[in-house]
C-alpha cells in the first residue's frame, strides 16, 4: 500500500496551512496519509523530530513529504543506515547551512547526499524563489546542486 508521511515545518501543526488540504486528497486517492504533530516546535529539537518519524514506520512504500524544518528532518533521518523510503519530496526545505538559535539542533554540519541516496529511490524539491520564509539562496537545492554538481 502506498504511504505518506507529511512532516509538517517549525511553528506549524498538522492542521496548519495546506496540511489537511494534503491530507484530505491523498485519502480521497486511496493513499494513507499520517501527518504527526512534530514535538516542540519552538525550538524543534532534531532528536525528537527523528523519533516522532521513526514512530510513524516508514519503510520502501512510503513517501515523506517535508515542509520547511519537516523536510530538513526527512533528510536528517535518511541519513541515517537502513531508512529505506520510496521518495521524499522536499516543499521549502532549508540548506543545512542555517546557524541562527531559531534553527534549534538542525545544523550539524552539510547533509550526506550519498547515505539520503542510498535510502531514497526518489527526491523531489519545489522552492519558490520569492519565499518570504526560507530565502531561495539559503533552499536545499542550491546546497544540493552545489555539492553535486
Amino acid at each position: 500500500m502506498r504511504r505518506v508521511v507529511l512532516l509538517h515545518g517549525k511553528d506549524k501543526t498538522p492542521q496548519d496551512v495546506w496540511y489537511p488540504w494534503l491530507l484530505a486528497e491523498l485519502s480521497k486517492a486511496g493513499v494513507e496519509c499520517l501527518v504527526p504533530a512534530l514535538p516542540h516546535t519552538e525550538p524543534p529539537k532534531i532528536e525528537e523530530w527523528l523519533a516522532a518519524i521513526d514512530a510513524t514506520k516508514p519503510d520502501e512504500h512510503t513517501t515523506l513529504v517535508g515542509h520547511s524544518r519537516g523536510g530538513m528532518a526527512a533528510l536528517r533521518w535518511l541519513e541515517k543506515p537502513g531508512r529505506k523510503v520510496s521518495k521524499v519530496i522536499l516543499i521549502a526545505t532549508n540548506s543545512a547551512t542555517i546557524t541562527d538559535a531559531s534553527a534549534g539542533d538542525f545544523y550539524s554540519g552539510p547533509y550526506d547526499f550519498n547515505a539520503i541516496r542510498a535510502n531514497c529511490n526518489d527526491i523531489i524539491v519545489m522552492h519558490s524563489k520569492n519565499d518570504k520564509w526560507v530565502p531561495y539562496e539559503a533552499a536545499f537545492e542550491n546546497t544540493m546542486v552545489s555539492t553535486l554538481g
